[in-house]
């Protein structure tokens, strides 16, 4: 019985289990913190430099757009000079982030998208060439024909797929917002479970430890009262 183990193996025993239940919890939490630590990682270090590099993206490739028809649209020389510098900055700030998204994809529809953005640009780009060109040698007509004949086209390309790039990583970051939220609640869901067990596992190692300390204590003091009014036939057996 448990009387018959001394006191400090009871005491180690019951102390040792609720050591071992708190070491558990502490356990489960660090955890559950590395693993929110990491998706976190992901979110910040990933997920939100890509939303912002593919925004980026796309509001230097609006730019793009409009410089290139106020070139066409421009009364003077030096204001079309002003705008081909503008052109200029617009498609150095599209290329630079076009590049740092191309090091940052790592799913497969991102890289695909990409694909077509780099393979639609590049086509764009020739035909820029070719309509400066026109506009150079004030051929403008045929400037103006090719802005709204295969230009158009690859324009709505280009900013479909990058829109859809954005889209994209605007979900990604959601289902990481939802991953997160999930490995919350079931955190909280597991230590409110665990914290009420390892409650109950207490106060029953409580209850036995202490009983198993006092109640020898209470037969020997009501041996000692019936020794004590006379009764010598009164005997201490505690055998648990």
């Amino acid at each position: 019985m448990i009387r018959d183990v001394s006191i400090g193996k009871r005491s180690s025993f019951a102390f040792g289990s609720i050591g071992a239940v708190i070491l558990l919890l502490a356990s489960f939490s660090i955890f559950q913190l590395s693993k929110l630590g990491d998706e976190f990682e992901v979110v910040t270090a990933h997920r939100v430099p890509a939303l912002e590099i593919s925004t980026n993206m796309l509001t230097s490739f609006l730019n793009k757009r409009l410089q290139t028809a106020n070139v066409l649209m421009a009364k003077t020389e030096r204001q079309r000079d002003d705008y081909l510098v503008s052109l200029r900055d617009a498609k150095d700030n599209f290329d630079k982030s076009l590049d740092e998204m191309v090091l940052l994809a790592k799913a497969e529809e991102a890289k695909g998208l990409l694909k077509n953005i780099r393979k639609h640009m590049d086509a764009y780009d020739t035909s820029l060439t070719k309509q400066l060109n026109y506009v150079s040698n004030e051929q403008f007509e045929e400037a103006e024909a090719l802005q709204n004949g295969e230009m158009k086209d690859l324009r709505e390309l280009i900013t479909s797929d990058i829109r859809s790039l954005v889209e994209f990583q605007e979900k990604r970051i959601s289902d990481s917002n939802q991953e997160i939220q999930g490995a919350k609640s079931d955190s909280l869901t597991f230590l409110a479970i665990t914290s009420i067990i390892s409650f109950i596992i207490v106060i029953t190692f409580s209850i036995l430890f202490t009983r198993s300390l006092t109640l020898p204590m209470r037969i020997a003091v009501d041996i000692a009262k019936k020794i004590a009014s006379g009764d010598l036939t009164s005997t201490i057996n505690d055998n648990g």
